[in-house]
């Protein structure tokens, strides 16, 4: 797979449209194994972008993209410490996703509170803070062999019989070649305007607007509220926290919240309903004082904080594509489709489809057979990851209308997460014991259900979930009796883990100790449990286990220096102090 040269033109494999996260990460495993790889940005880095939360099933995506394209680089990102240690000092760590649910000029009650943390067992997360990472990732696809070209904007895509032609600067600038393109620059695609793949109107049933800036001074909210109040096994700032209301949401995604911090900075967020809360006819930052004011345990975590840059506020912001793949061409991530950041599905979504691309467009290269039939398994992927999130998050806002509605419906999503989680590392141990395909494949057939593992009643219940919700946003049910209906469902299933207490009354944090780890892996050899979760939660949990032992997950120095750097004297050295 050598470059070409026609005349004076460079000729390449792969031409991928955007330097971001999915850019950078499908070019390090295209060109890591063989593929002429060319990255054109219309921008440069180092730059803003969010995105910031590392969900365990992202971190676990991470890893399997790191084994089966041979990139190690991309498995550093997949825990807190590595990351830290080895890729930027500026990253934040993730051990819980918190949720606390406010009323207007009401004390935020303790008990609408809930966390999702995986256990001991899993590795801690971490915020990326993109700056670096990204810009990191493309060094590292560098290093594999790419090209890049930033400050080059793309304003004609030409798909021929024989490749692609890009053309840059309104024909003045350079003219790049191709054998295919993959467009993964964000809302402003050159590929979708070329070939007008937008859906006008999109099909999308969620609509948010959002408005975010990185900031500094925001107290951890656990500083903010009185000890009895925080109900927290695990303190607010050492993970994602939300903060609920009804109509919308605002994420805090410190960087600051462990003892090697570097950077003082915090990504804030608030993600709106346009119909519940229309924009109103002030400056972004004023709409952000005036929106937080109105809840007294919402107000004092900023009540000192100030940006660090400009304010961005988007309108509604929900698009989508009517086609993803066609000859020679791939539009995805970003360039795809975007429904909301809440449980950061458009990050889970890219790493989902960039293993899914990466595999298929090698053998295309390596065949030199373009057909759209290749690639038309990853089409179908990302338009299913689009829809699914699409209704995940659209029952997620109604859900904001009532707190027993939201918990119910959180806790069946943790519940799908917890065991699409499982079955990926279970796939992954496999797969680094054999480098089988085959062991992989089954990933991609769930990912279109959020990475829900294909057991029926598992589906069964998050479809029920969906349609109970959405008859509340019809007003075709009340909110609070069905919250409490599908809590009394959910506490019913005979697949739940015991460990993590889903659908019991009153539990806020739902994770394992490892003496909860110890029950669920006697529970899961259980005669009462169904075969295929007992046998998916005990083989899960002992391959992590296996890992933790041996050490394969994080270098063993990594974790102890930060082990040690929380420690109140001996781990002074190892604290980094700087501006807060």
């Amino acid at each position: 797979m050598e470059a070409k040269m026609t005349g004076k033109t460079p000729q390449y494999d792969v031409a991928i449209l955007g330097a971001g996260l999915t850019g950078a990460a499908l070019a390090g495993c295209l060109a890591r194994n063989g593929a002429k790889v060319l990255i054109l940005d219309s921008g440069t880095h180092p730059r803003f972008s969010t995105g910031e939360s590392v969900t365990p099933y992202a971190a676990v995506l991470l890893r399997i993209l790191s084994e089966r394209y041979g990139v190690p680089e991309l498995s550093l990102l997949s825990n807190f410490e590595s990351t830290q240690e080895r890729v930027s000092s500026h990253c934040g760590l993730n051990r819980t996703s918190g949720y606390l649910y406010h009323r207007p000029g009401m004390r935020q009650n303790p008990v609408e509170s809930a966390q999702f943390s995986p256990g001991s067992l899993f590795q801690d997360g971490s915020h990326f803070f993109r700056q670096d990472t990204d810009s990191w990732l493309v060094n590292t696809a560098v290093a594999y062999g790419a090209d890049i070209r930033q400050q080059q904007r793309i304003t004609d895509v030409a798909v021929g019989e024989d490749g692609v032609t890009l053309s840059t600067g309104d024909g003045k600038g350079p003219v790049f070649r191709a054998r295919f393109v993959v467009d993964t620059s964000g809302p402003a695609s050159p590929l979708a305007d070329r070939l007008e793949l937008r859906e006008e109107p999109t099909r999308l049933r969620h609509r948010s607007r959002s408005l975010y800036n990185h900031m500094l001074g925001v107290r951890p909210y656990e500083e903010t509220v009185a000890a009895g109040d925080q109900r927290a096994r695990v303190p607010w700032s050492q993970g994602t926290l939300h903060h609920l209301f009804e109509g919308g949401w605002m994420w805090v995604i410190p960087f600051d919240n462990h003892p090697r911090a570097t950077n003082p900075l915090c990504s804030v967020g608030l993600v709106l309903d346009p119909e519940v809360h229309p924009e109103p006819g002030c400056s972004p930052e004023e709409e952000f004082r005036s929106f937080v004011a109105r809840y007294p345990d919402l107000a004092p975590q900023f009540r000192d904080a100030r940006p660090a840059r400009e304010w961005t506020r988007t309108g509604t912001q929900q698009y989508s594509s009517k086609q993803t793949v066609g000859y020679r061409w791939c539009v995805t991530g970003a360039a795809a489709g975007y429904v909301d950041e809440l449980h950061s599905c458009g990050l889970t979504a890219s790493l989902q489809t960039v293993g899914a691309l990466g595999w298929r467009l090698l053998d295309a290269l390596r065949a030199d057979d373009f057909a759209v039939e290749r690639f038309s398994d990853v089409q179908e992927l990302e338009q299913s990851l689009l829809d699914f999130n699409d209704s995940l998050v659209a029952a997620a806002f109604t859900s904001t209308a009532d707190w027993e509605l939201w918990d119910s419906w959180f806790q069946v999503w943790s519940l799908g997460q917890l065991l699409g989680l499982l079955d990926a590392r279970l796939a992954l141990s496999k797969y680094a014991e054999n480098h089988r395909a085959e062991e992989l494949a089954g990933l991609e057939r769930c990912a279109p259900a959020g990475g829900m593992p294909d057991y029926p009643p598992l589906r069964e219940l998050f479809t029920r979930a969906e349609r109970l919700v959405r008859d509340v946003r019809t007003g075709d049910r009340d909110p609070r009796e069905s919250g409490l209906e599908l809590m009394r469902v959910l506490r019913s299933a005979d697949f739940t883990p015991p460990g993590y207490g889903f659908g019991e009354p009153g539990r806020r944090h739902h994770g394992m100790s490892p003496a909860q780890t110890l029950t669920t892996l006697r529970w899961a050899r259980s005669s009462r449990v169904p075969g295929e979760i007992g046998a998916l939660t005990y083989e899960g949990l002992t391959a992590l286990l296996r890992d933790r032992v041996s050490r394969k997950d994080v270098a063993l120095k990594d974790q102890l220096t930060h082990a040690v750097a929380g420690l109140p004297l001996v781990g002074r050295p190892l604290r980094v102090s700087g501006p807060k």
